[in-house]
């Protein structure tokens, strides 16, 4: 479930908000492909909620995952304004104007174990969004219990070094690239070219 969807959609319009379910969409898929198995299941509910069905000895890692690259890139789809403030001005369910943080993702798990019926895994589901939902940021809950709270990075690089850090990935992945211009042993995967792009756009934001 997307936090504060509702308000970004109000605020940016359908475009961008639709915008943004693909790209959930494309980030699941993506964590899935590199961390699931052919049997693994996404599909897209309705609005901002998301289901995947996996195999429960590699949810963690791709929940983790999955969390991270959302909150690296979902601030780009806010104007820089917006970025920079780290939330949005609009009205709320009942029509109160009032500031509305960032998006952020919450994840609930449920293991199958004990589970006697459909009904039993939604209502468990509830619960676990519930739960991730009241805390902020992003958040991964498995079977009730918080499992992972994940901030959003700082794009600006204060305070916890995320700038230098990008550069110091992006000469080394840079520098890799060019190597294998000359070398195909040295040439980047799919996820190395993935990062070196983020990193691009990031420092540009």
């Amino acid at each position: 479930d997307l936090d504060n969807f509702k308000a970004f959609n109000d605020y940016f319009g359908l475009a961008r908000a639709d915008a943004v379910i693909r790209q959930t969409g494309d980030l699941m898929r993506e964590a899935v492909r590199r961390h699931g198995d052919v049997g693994d299941f996404i599909g897209h509910i309705a609005g901002d909620d998301f289901v995947m069905v996996v195999d429960g000895a590699r949810v963690d890692h791709l929940c983790h995952e999955l969390l991270a690259r959302f909150d690296r890139l979902i601030p780009l789809y806010y104007d820089p304004v917006e970025r920079r403030r780290g939330s949005i001005e609009a009205k709320d369910r009942y029509g109160v104007v009032r500031q509305f943080p960032l998006m952020s993702v919450s994840i609930a798990g449920v293991g199958m174990a004990g589970m006697a019926s459909f009904s039993d895994v939604a209502t468990a589901a509830a619960t676990g969004k519930a739960i991730a939902k009241a805390v902020p940021g992003s958040v991964y809950v498995r079977d009730g219990v918080v499992a992972l709270g994940q901030p959003a990075l700082d794009l600006l690089g204060h305070g916890v070094g995320a700038g230098q850090e990008r550069r110091r990935r992006r000469v080394a992945l840079a520098g890799r690239a060019g190597q294998g211009l000359a070398d195909p042993g040295h040439q980047l995967d799919q996820r190395e070219r993935i990062l070196l792009h983020e990193d691009a756009i990031l420092e540009r934001a």
